[in-house]
């Protein structure tokens, strides 16, 4: 069972794992499942009611009989695991950013013996990459057999092993045992009803299901999309959608209700769901020249050189974080998810990722370039007031909107100020779509409550 645990989607959702790596009894109960909902699916209007409504009551049957035996078998399988000692490595493995990246998790998390190895097979690694870029490297192999190494030789230590395969074998036995149990039981009963309008699923067709699943499309940068659906999560009312990529398995996203419809109503592309849920996924990855550093970058001072640029995970929010040394500046800030899944997905270099995220501190007109007013709006620049509040002896910003009223005064960064004043590579229009574009939009969509309280006021 381990494989099938390892590839759950939602760690709380028995349901959300690789059907095609579970236990063949319990395998060859998701393919009865699977060929009864076809068959209902293409049949159930030429059906007589009658065998439509035996036929729905089958697939509950076999849905019931599948969750029971999955869920015991997962049970199970993770009590036997309580009693074996936790790996040294297994807080660094959760650690890694990227799940086929085994460089990307935090190294202060590895046995000491093992950090000197990681600082030095990291850097081969980042070699490699940049001269082959179009080669595998042998690198992640080489660490992930001696993170494997290191665990067999703790549990080879551990006088509880010899324990606890004994277990694992006596445990995988009862449950065979007990699987057999129930199915000649199921036999049994079924054997005494004289009729019955339930389809018989072969043995050649469960087969079928067990067969090697084609893409259900490839991206532009020849990945492979398969087991792309949606499921519903048996801890809430909401569904998600997964897929996995080349055999790995992408986070669980939450749907929107409308998208969830559309998947069960089998309306919805593969495409458009990926498009929506996974875009960097779909998106053409970067040259691998683009990531190596030092790297020019055009800031207020001229060009300067980016002379780092990671990602780390901060000890006390526990959150990620873009660092980077432009020339003599160093910085950090919080990374959003999706420029994290930009720069984990390879779709988005360095120069991009600190344009957008450090560009108001080095002075750049192309990190405002992508603040915009509300269209439609018709906002002026002599409708933005830029103005020193008196208390403060701070600028702030706000703006007037035609028909409407003044929005709320905004305090302007240290950064935006000089970056207006200064280096003038920001407008007024841009800095108040920084500051205020929501509220704009509220204020805006809002005509007829606005007017009722100026007139209210007239009066």
């Amino acid at each position: 069972m381990k494989e099938y645990l390892d590839s759950l989607t939602d760690p709380k959702d028995y349901r959300t794992g690789d059907p095609d790596l579970l236990p063949k009894y319990i395998g060859d109960l998701y393919g009865k499942i699977e060929t009864l909902e076809e068959t209902y699916l293409a049949e159930k209007w030429g059906m007589a009611p009658e065998d439509r409504k035996s036929l729905e009551k089958s697939i509950i049957e076999a849905l019931t009989e599948y969750d029971t035996e999955l869920t015991n078998a997962c049970d199970t399988y993770l009590e036997q695991q309580n009693s074996i000692p936790r790996s040294p490595t297994a807080d660094y493995i959760e650690s890694t950013a990227v799940e086929y990246d085994i460089f990307s998790g935090n190294p202060e998390l590895l046995p000491k013996q093992l950090q000197e190895r990681f600082k030095n097979l990291i850097q081969l690694e980042y070699d490699f990459f940049y001269n082959h870029p179009h080669e595998k490297s042998p690198y992640q192999d080489a660490f992930k057999n001696e993170l494997d190494k290191y665990e067999s030789d703790f549990f080879r230590q551990s006088e509880r092993s010899v324990n606890m395969e004994i277990n694992k074998i006596q445990n995988n036995e009862s449950l065979e045992e007990k699987h057999s149990m129930r199915e000649n039981s199921i036999k049994q009963n079924s054997d005494m009803k004289e009729q019955t309008t339930k389809p018989q699923v072969s043995s050649e067709e469960q087969t079928k299901t067990k067969e090697k699943r084609e893409p259900q499309m490839i991206t532009v940068n020849g990945d492979k999309i398969t087991h792309a659906h949606a499921f519903k999560s048996n801890q809430s009312e909401d569904w998600f959608y997964t897929a996995r990529i080349n055999g790995h398995p992408l986070k669980s996203q939450i749907m929107d209700k409308n998208d969830v419809e559309r998947v069960l109503e089998k309306s919805a592309t593969t495409q458009e769901m990926m498009q929506k849920y996974y875009p960097t996924v779909l998106m053409p990855k970067v040259n691998v020249a683009e990531f190596k550093l030092p790297r020019p970058i055009t800031t207020a001072n001229g060009e300067e050189q980016i002379l780092k640029f990671n990602v780390y995970k901060d000890k006390d929010s526990q959150k990620y974080k873009f660092y980077a040394q432009v020339g003599d500046k160093k910085m950090s800030t919080e990374a959003s998810k999706q420029d994290l899944d930009a720069y984990f997905n390879r779709v988005a270099t360095p120069v991009q990722i600190i344009t957008k995220n450090f560009g108001d501190r080095l002075g750049m007109k192309e990190h405002y370039e992508q603040f915009k007013l509300p269209e439609g709006t018709e906002i002026e620049a002599k409708n933005i007031l830029l103005k020193k509040n008196q208390q403060t002896n701070r600028y702030e910003i706000s703006v007037n909107i035609p028909g409407h009223f003044e929005t709320s005064s905004r305090e302007l960064s240290y950064d935006d100020r000089q970056s207006y004043f200064q280096h003038k590579a920001a407008t007024k229009e841009q800095l108040a779509a920084k500051y205020l574009n929501t509220e704009i939009m509220v204020h805006s969509q809002s005509p007829k409550i606005q007017n009722e309280k100026q007139i209210g006021m007239s009066r």
